[in-house]
């Protein structure tokens, strides 16, 4: 099975994207793996449409970005993952112990929520 792996673009307030063009480069190519980023993605970030499309990533609107996708990356924008119909794992830093009524809308049975910062840490790995 081919994965899909899509990156959205984040909220006004946050200048993070959850995707650098240089990984959505080792995933195309080492793992074969389709990415798509949503149309300005990574501008706050520092990286342009053409950055990802150089990495061999896909730009498309939103829309098109939800129907294709079966991994959804994001840092905090929740809102185009609320929206998808068929199953898609969400990786995200949700903060769900403090934003759980943020959360609700993706309490679906087709969404898989996967919050990063819920993995343990350790010092060594710090």
């Amino acid at each position: 099975m081919n994965y899909s792996i899509g990156v959205v673009k984040e909220q006004e307030d946050e200048a993070r994207v959850s995707l650098t063009p240089d990984n959505a480069k080792k995933i195309v190519q080492t793992l074969g793996i389709n990415v798509w980023v949503e149309t300005g993605a990574g501008n706050r970030a520092g990286f342009t449409d053409n950055d990802y499309q150089e990495a061999g990533a896909e730009i498309v609107s939103p829309t098109e970005l939800i129907q294709k996708v079966d991994i959804i990356l994001c840092i905090q924008n929740f809102d185009l993952a609320q929206k998808a119909e068929k199953k898609v794992q969400v990786i995200c830093f949700s903060n769900p112990l403090y934003h759980f009524n943020t959360l609700l809308p993706l309490l679906k049975p087709n969404i898989d929520l996967y919050s990063l910062d819920l993995i343990p840490r350790t010092s060594k790995a710090q």
